[in-house]
Protein backbone atom coordinates (compact mmCIF):
# COMPACT_ATOMS: atom_id res chain seq x y z
CA UNK A 1 0.00 0.00 0.00
CA UNK A 2 2.92 1.98 0.69
CA UNK A 3 4.13 1.79 -2.65
CA UNK A 4 0.82 2.32 -4.47
CA UNK A 5 1.02 5.76 -2.45
CA UNK A 6 4.20 6.78 -3.70
CA UNK A 7 3.72 6.02 -6.94
CA UNK A 8 0.16 7.54 -6.72
CA UNK A 9 1.76 10.82 -5.78
CA UNK A 10 4.39 10.50 -8.69
CA UNK A 11 1.87 10.61 -11.10
CA UNK A 12 -0.09 13.71 -9.42
CA UNK A 13 3.15 15.50 -9.56
CA UNK A 14 4.03 14.67 -13.18
CA UNK A 15 0.09 15.79 -14.19
CA UNK A 16 0.97 19.23 -12.27
CA UNK A 17 4.84 19.42 -14.14
CA UNK A 18 3.19 18.47 -17.24
CA UNK A 19 0.60 21.19 -16.64
CA UNK A 20 3.53 23.84 -16.19
CA UNK A 21 5.38 22.88 -18.76
CA UNK A 22 2.07 23.55 -21.20
CA UNK A 23 1.70 26.75 -19.48
CA UNK A 24 5.00 27.69 -20.20
CA UNK A 25 4.05 27.36 -23.91
CA UNK A 26 1.13 29.47 -23.52
CA UNK A 27 3.79 31.81 -22.11
CA UNK A 28 5.55 31.66 -24.81
CA UNK A 29 2.70 32.69 -27.23
CA UNK A 30 1.77 35.54 -25.03
CA UNK A 31 5.17 36.78 -25.49
CA UNK A 32 4.95 36.54 -28.93
CA UNK A 33 2.00 38.56 -29.05
CA UNK A 34 3.50 41.27 -26.76
CA UNK A 35 6.71 41.70 -28.77
CA UNK A 36 4.53 42.01 -32.22
CA UNK A 37 2.44 44.56 -30.41
CA UNK A 38 5.58 46.59 -28.55
CA UNK A 39 8.31 46.02 -31.47
CA UNK A 40 6.66 44.95 -34.60
CA UNK A 41 8.15 41.61 -34.52
CA UNK A 42 7.14 39.07 -36.91
CA UNK A 43 6.42 35.40 -36.37
CA UNK A 44 6.15 32.53 -38.92
CA UNK A 45 3.15 31.33 -39.46
CA UNK A 46 4.78 27.33 -38.93
CA UNK A 47 6.21 28.27 -35.37
CA UNK A 48 3.04 29.92 -33.88
CA UNK A 49 1.61 26.69 -35.46
CA UNK A 50 4.00 24.53 -33.64
CA UNK A 51 3.52 26.00 -30.71
CA UNK A 52 -0.09 25.51 -30.63
CA UNK A 53 0.56 21.90 -31.91
CA UNK A 54 2.43 21.00 -28.55
CA UNK A 55 -0.04 22.69 -26.43
CA UNK A 56 -2.74 21.11 -27.76
CA UNK A 57 -0.75 17.23 -27.55
CA UNK A 58 0.13 18.58 -24.17
CA UNK A 59 -3.96 19.04 -23.62
CA UNK A 60 -4.43 15.66 -24.71
CA UNK A 61 -1.94 13.96 -23.24
CA UNK A 62 -2.89 15.45 -19.42
CA UNK A 63 -6.32 14.96 -19.84
CA UNK A 64 -5.06 10.90 -20.91
CA UNK A 65 -3.51 10.63 -17.59
CA UNK A 66 -6.09 12.49 -15.19
CA UNK A 67 -8.73 9.82 -16.79
CA UNK A 68 -6.14 6.91 -16.37
CA UNK A 69 -5.91 7.86 -12.67
CA UNK A 70 -9.05 8.36 -12.27
CA UNK A 71 -9.78 4.92 -13.27
CA UNK A 72 -7.16 3.14 -11.76
CA UNK A 73 -6.29 4.71 -8.79
CA UNK A 74 -9.94 5.84 -7.71
CA UNK A 75 -8.75 8.37 -5.87
CA UNK A 76 -10.30 9.64 -2.47
CA UNK A 77 -11.98 13.54 -2.42
CA UNK A 78 -8.72 15.15 -1.63
CA UNK A 79 -6.46 13.52 -4.50
CA UNK A 80 -9.69 13.42 -6.66
CA UNK A 81 -9.91 17.40 -6.73
CA UNK A 82 -6.37 17.76 -7.72
CA UNK A 83 -6.98 15.35 -10.61
CA UNK A 84 -10.14 17.83 -11.23
CA UNK A 85 -8.83 21.18 -10.94
CA UNK A 86 -6.01 19.91 -13.11
CA UNK A 87 -8.79 18.82 -15.49
CA UNK A 88 -10.47 22.32 -15.49
CA UNK A 89 -7.15 24.00 -15.85
CA UNK A 90 -5.73 22.09 -18.74
CA UNK A 91 -9.20 23.63 -20.85
CA UNK A 92 -8.42 27.10 -20.04
CA UNK A 93 -4.34 27.01 -21.06
CA UNK A 94 -5.42 25.24 -24.07
CA UNK A 95 -7.67 28.64 -24.45
CA UNK A 96 -5.26 31.23 -23.98
CA UNK A 97 -3.10 29.24 -26.59
CA UNK A 98 -6.36 29.53 -28.97
CA UNK A 99 -6.65 32.75 -28.22
CA UNK A 100 -2.92 33.77 -28.77
CA UNK A 101 -2.61 31.72 -32.51
CA UNK A 102 -5.50 33.83 -33.85
CA UNK A 103 -4.33 37.36 -32.04
CA UNK A 104 -1.15 36.77 -33.77
CA UNK A 105 -2.55 35.76 -37.31
CA UNK A 106 -4.85 39.21 -36.98
CA UNK A 107 -1.79 41.16 -36.09
CA UNK A 108 0.16 39.41 -39.10
CA UNK A 109 -2.66 40.72 -41.10
CA UNK A 110 -3.11 44.45 -39.70
CA UNK A 111 -0.38 47.04 -39.98
CA UNK A 112 -2.90 50.30 -39.92
CA UNK A 113 -3.02 49.51 -36.58
CA UNK A 114 -2.28 53.28 -34.55
CA UNK A 115 0.99 53.40 -32.14
CA UNK A 116 -1.24 54.78 -29.45
CA UNK A 117 -3.32 51.48 -29.53
CA UNK A 118 -0.13 48.92 -30.66
CA UNK A 119 0.85 50.46 -27.07
CA UNK A 120 -2.45 49.95 -24.82
CA UNK A 121 -2.72 46.70 -25.95
CA UNK A 122 1.38 45.75 -25.49
CA UNK A 123 0.46 46.81 -21.49
CA UNK A 124 -2.44 44.42 -21.44
CA UNK A 125 -0.45 41.94 -22.41
CA UNK A 126 2.42 42.40 -20.69
CA UNK A 127 -0.40 42.24 -17.25
CA UNK A 128 -1.53 39.03 -18.90
CA UNK A 129 1.89 37.18 -18.76
CA UNK A 130 2.71 38.69 -15.58
CA UNK A 131 -0.74 36.98 -14.21
CA UNK A 132 -0.02 34.10 -15.89
CA UNK A 133 3.72 33.44 -14.33
CA UNK A 134 2.17 34.00 -11.16
CA UNK A 135 -0.48 32.06 -11.51
CA UNK A 136 2.46 29.15 -12.38
CA UNK A 137 4.38 29.62 -9.35
CA UNK A 138 1.28 29.46 -7.23
CA UNK A 139 0.71 26.00 -9.07
CA UNK A 140 4.13 24.98 -8.87
CA UNK A 141 4.48 25.72 -4.99
CA UNK A 142 0.56 25.43 -4.36
CA UNK A 143 0.25 28.77 -3.59
CA UNK A 144 -3.08 30.01 -2.04
CA UNK A 145 -1.96 33.93 -1.42
CA UNK A 146 -0.44 33.97 -4.83
CA UNK A 147 -3.44 32.32 -6.70
CA UNK A 148 -5.79 35.21 -5.09
CA UNK A 149 -3.29 37.87 -6.30
CA UNK A 150 -4.15 36.35 -9.85
CA UNK A 151 -7.24 37.00 -9.04
CA UNK A 152 -6.82 40.47 -8.07
CA UNK A 153 -5.11 41.01 -10.91
CA UNK A 154 -7.65 40.03 -13.25
CA UNK A 155 -9.83 43.06 -12.30
CA UNK A 156 -7.26 45.47 -12.97
CA UNK A 157 -6.46 43.66 -16.33
CA UNK A 158 -10.60 44.08 -16.98
CA UNK A 159 -10.36 47.90 -15.99
CA UNK A 160 -7.45 48.25 -18.48
CA UNK A 161 -9.46 47.06 -21.02
CA UNK A 162 -12.70 48.72 -20.70
CA UNK A 163 -10.37 52.27 -20.87
CA UNK A 164 -8.71 50.69 -24.23
CA UNK A 165 -12.49 49.85 -25.89
CA UNK A 166 -13.42 53.66 -24.29
CA UNK A 167 -11.35 55.19 -26.73
CA UNK A 168 -11.79 52.75 -29.69
CA UNK A 169 -15.08 53.79 -29.17
CA UNK A 170 -14.75 57.41 -29.37
CA UNK A 171 -12.67 57.42 -32.66
CA UNK A 172 -14.56 57.95 -36.04
CA UNK A 173 -12.79 56.19 -38.48
CA UNK A 174 -12.26 58.31 -41.71
CA UNK A 175 -11.31 55.14 -44.09
CA UNK A 176 -12.25 51.15 -44.72
CA UNK A 177 -8.74 50.64 -43.35
CA UNK A 178 -9.33 52.77 -39.96
CA UNK A 179 -12.39 50.70 -39.55
CA UNK A 180 -10.41 47.38 -40.03
CA UNK A 181 -7.95 48.39 -37.54
CA UNK A 182 -10.85 49.30 -35.12
CA UNK A 183 -12.52 46.36 -35.46
CA UNK A 184 -8.92 44.79 -35.27
CA UNK A 185 -7.97 46.05 -32.53
CA UNK A 186 -11.11 45.71 -30.18
CA UNK A 187 -10.75 42.15 -30.93
CA UNK A 188 -7.19 41.68 -29.94
CA UNK A 189 -8.24 43.79 -26.57
CA UNK A 190 -11.07 41.41 -25.75
CA UNK A 191 -9.00 38.41 -26.75
CA UNK A 192 -6.52 39.75 -24.21
CA UNK A 193 -9.21 39.82 -21.39
CA UNK A 194 -10.25 36.30 -22.61
CA UNK A 195 -6.89 35.16 -21.52
CA UNK A 196 -6.91 36.68 -18.49
CA UNK A 197 -9.48 35.51 -17.57
CA UNK A 198 -8.59 31.85 -18.22
CA UNK A 199 -6.10 32.81 -16.51
CA UNK A 200 -7.50 33.81 -13.28
CA UNK A 201 -9.40 30.32 -13.76
CA UNK A 202 -5.67 28.25 -13.43
CA UNK A 203 -5.42 30.51 -10.65
CA UNK A 204 -8.69 29.13 -9.25
CA UNK A 205 -7.98 25.88 -9.75
CA UNK A 206 -5.00 26.34 -7.37
CA UNK A 207 -6.99 27.35 -4.71
CA UNK A 208 -9.62 24.54 -5.46
CA UNK A 209 -6.53 22.00 -5.27
CA UNK A 210 -5.05 23.44 -1.66
CA UNK A 211 -8.21 24.21 -0.06
CA UNK A 212 -10.90 22.28 -1.88
CA UNK A 213 -13.28 25.46 -2.23
CA UNK A 214 -14.22 26.38 -5.71
CA UNK A 215 -13.89 30.26 -5.56
CA UNK A 216 -15.64 30.13 -9.29
CA UNK A 217 -18.08 33.09 -10.06
CA UNK A 218 -17.87 33.98 -6.25
CA UNK A 219 -17.18 37.07 -4.59
CA UNK A 220 -13.27 37.20 -3.89
CA UNK A 221 -12.11 36.73 -0.36
CA UNK A 222 -9.35 37.22 1.49
CA UNK A 223 -6.29 34.46 1.03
Amino acid sequence: MQHLSKQFDQELDDIRSRLLAMCALACHQLDRVHRALDTGAIFSAEEIAQTEREINQAHLDIDALCAMIIVKRQPAADDLRHVLASMHAINDVERIGDETKRTLARLAASPSISLATRSELANMSAMVIRMLKAAMESLSRLLVVQAYDVIRSDSRLDAQYATVMERLESVTPQSQSEIRALLDSASIAKALERCGDHTKNVAEAVIAMVRGEDVRHQPLSSA
